[in-house]
């Protein structure tokens, strides 16, 4: 009758029990028999000599390749009752391999996730026992190295200029894989690696580590790591500076954490502990930042160390606007950094206490800082320090109203940033060219240079400068181009990174924002509300970045006109108490409306001319036509009429609407058809 014989495994056939099989296939051939053998690849005797003895019978070979993921479950599901979440982890690690898989699971627990089941590893060490030396120190070589590996650092490690891993692809443990080389299954790298002692393998771990420290700093530290090399936490060190230049911060973080677990020398642990601060303060994590400097202060050795300490903690205070505390630190590491003559970090210490001036007001003392900053840059010869020190100087030039050098300024440091890779100063830099532009009424540029600084400030994971960015598209949005649904989507993205970083003078400000957007569509309760929440914050944290302005929105806000009055003057009296730039101008821009509704025509014409005494050193175009605007309302409203009076509206508002300053043509509409037919033919 017909037959089926199994014959399984037949690479562990010895030679008699090969000389019978062959006997069977050719008997095969003539009656009704199906012989069927399983072999693997390694020690396969049906592809060498055995092949004659069949006398032609005929032998088809059906590869079997690893199990789908559907039928390894099915595997699983058969063989085990382990929780699904266990046996998945099983079934990733197997890679369709059906015993593989079954000795996972007969290994059972949570052991079977990380470990190696010793039935595997007793497999692959019974295949590495056939290699001869060299190749079997070539896989447990290999094992060190990972599941890939170039075929230039296994020579490395083995010392050995021209060896040739044929046998270990014919024994099918490693295979080609384009330029490199891969073990054929992860498990069989693990079993290689298992039998390595302890004493090898901290040495070829080290070979590793050398061989990688000029390719790959990441692999290096974690190889000295796993050597228990004391290089391990300065080659972290090292790593962690590599990969916060291609901006992934947290990654870097992850590494500097690593290396201060390991760290015994004092020189790297500080180091160490500063890098963390820095990164900590690119993440925005402001109070993190602070105490990480704080750590770093503790481990100081000297006072130059001290010194770029306390820099780094007022780098953190910036963050979440501890001013005075700031400033306080850099008042006490100035000496410090003199006396250790640090020509860098004086630079940076001085680039810093200028942004802490910015929103105090203090436009001399912030352009003074910011020199000081470009001159000791020069004297460290630092390019980075020196582009920062002219963005710096566009603060400052910012902060005495002159809008047009400091768009200048900023364009020179973002160039500059961009010719030498300065990544981290072109994102911080590249907002404020659009903060500037909008008063010189480039509103498309402005918020085109936004919506670029949000992207870049994304790739390079800047919450700061995003905030920043965001801010901007909401106020030209909101502010000037009437686009109500932008500037709110802007707006909730701004506010939420300003409360993350604990920015209260940015939130005050997108608050106000908003308060604009409510009271434009008539909703003046809701918008009183959201300019108190924001002046109560300038309360507390100070008025000088965004008070007089929130005073402006207030007025326009308030129902009564004594009320209106008050507000303003109440704005000009925190003018007068040191503030930046904007607010002057833009308080005296609110107040020409708040007047012009109430009917205090002088007082139109007392903010115009507030307007161009400030701007009197360098004209805005913006400014400019707020002040033209705001005149030829005041005319309408006097009970001027006419023709000339018509076309100077007219002018006025195709000058608007080029610029995009839609938000403020629905006065200049209503002037037109106010002054008679003559201005509408």
């Amino acid at each position: 009758a017909p037959l089926l014989l199994v014959v399984e495994d037949i690479h562990w056939a010895d030679a008699w029990t090969l000389e019978r099989l062959a006997a069977l296939a050719v008997l095969a051939a003539r009656q009704p028999l199906l012989l069927v053998m399983t072999t693997r690849f390694a020690g396969d005797p049906s592809a060498g000599a055995w092949r004659t003895a069949l006398h032609g019978a005929p032998l088809t070979g059906i590869d079997l390749g690893p199990l789908t993921i559907e039928d390894s479950h099915r595997l699983a599901a058969l063989s085990s009752t382990m929780p699904a979440t266990l046996v998945a982890s099983c079934v990733e690690r197997a890679e369709g391999n059906p015993l593989f898989l079954i000795q996972l699971l007969l290994d059972a627990g949570a052991a079977a996730q990380t470990s190696l089941p010793g039935s595997i590893q007793a497999l692959v060490h019974t295949r590495m026992d056939r290699l001869a030396g060299e190749d079997k120190a070539a896989l447990q070589a290999a094992s060190v190295l990972g599941q890939r590996f170039a075929i230039e650092a296994l020579r490395h490690l083995l010392d050995h200029a021209g060896y040739e891993p044929r046998l270990l692809v014919e024994n099918f443990l490693v295979r080609a894989d384009g330029g490199e080389f891969m073990f054929c299954h992860a498990l069989i790298r693990d079993g290689a690696y298992a039998s390595l002692l302890h004493k090898r393998r901290r040495a070829l771990h080290a070979r590793a580590a050398e061989w990688f420290a000029s390719r790959d700093g990441v692999l290096a530290a974690e190889h000295f790591d796993r050597a228990d090399d004391p290089r391990a936490a300065g080659a972290y060190l090292a790593a962690s500076v590599t990969i916060a230049e291609q901006f992934r911060h947290a990654a870097a973080l992850a590494l500097v954490e690593r290396g201060l677990a390991l760290a015994v020398a004092q020189e790297t642990r500080f180091a160490l502990l500063m890098a963390r601060c820095r990164l900590l303060v690119e993440l925005g994590r402001a109070g993190d930042a602070i105490e990480a400097a704080r750590a770093a202060l503790e481990a100081s050795a000297d006072a130059g160390e001290r010194a770029r300490a306390l820099i780094a903690m007022a780098a953190g205070m910036r963050l979440n606007d501890r001013i005075a505390d700031g400033l306080a630190a850099l008042d006490e590491a100035e000496p410090l950094a003199r006396e250790a003559a640090l020509a860098l970090d004086l630079s940076r210490l001085h680039h810093l206490r200028g942004n802490l001036l910015f929103p105090l007001g203090r436009d001399a003392d912030c352009v003074r800082e910011h020199e000081l900053a470009r001159r000791f840059a020069r004297d460290a010869g630092s390019l980075e320090a020196e582009a920062a020190a002219m963005g710096g100087l566009g603060d400052g030039y910012y902060l005495q109203g002159r809008m047009r050098s400091a768009n200048l300024q900023f364009r020179a440091c973002v160039e500059m940033a961009r010719a030498h890779g300065f990544g981290r100063l072109e994102v911080a830099n590249l907002s404020m060219i659009g903060w500037t532009g909008l008063h010189l009424a480039e509103l498309s540029a402005a918020a085109a240079a936004g919506q670029e600084a949000i992207a870049l400030a994304l790739r390079a994971s800047q919450p700061r400068a995003e905030m920043m960015a965001h801010s901007l598209v909401a106020s030209v949005e909101g502010l000037y181009r009437a686009r109500r649904e932008e500037a709110e989507r802007q707006s909730a993205a701004a506010l939420t990174l300003a409360r993350t970083l604990g920015a209260k003078r940015f939130e005050a400000q997108l608050l106000g924002v908003l308060a604009m957007l409510e009271l434009r569509d008539g909703e003046r309760e809701r918008g009183r509300r959201l300019v108190d929440e924001g002046l109560a914050l300038c309360r507390i944290h100070g008025m000088g970045h965004i008070g007089p302005w929130l005073h402006g929105v207030r007025a326009l806000a308030e129902d009564d006109p004594e009320a209106r009055s008050r507000w303003l003057e109440e704005g000009e009296r925190q003018l007068a108490l040191g503030c930046v730039s904007h607010n002057h101008i833009d308080l005296r821009a609110f107040a020409i409306d708040t007047l012009l509704a109430i009917g205090d025509l002088d007082g139109v014409e007392r903010n115009c001319v507030r307007i161009e005494s400030y701007t009197a050193q360098e004209p805005l175009a913006m400014c400019d036509w707020i002040v033209a605007r705001g005149r030829a309302l005041a005319r309408v409203a006097q009970g001027e009429r006419g023709e000339a009076l018509a076309t100077a509206l007219r002018e006025i508002r195709d000058k608007g609407a080029r610029a995009e300053v839609f938000a403020l043509l629905p006065a200049l509409d209503a002037a037109i058809a106010q002054v008679g037919p003559a201005s509408t033919r």
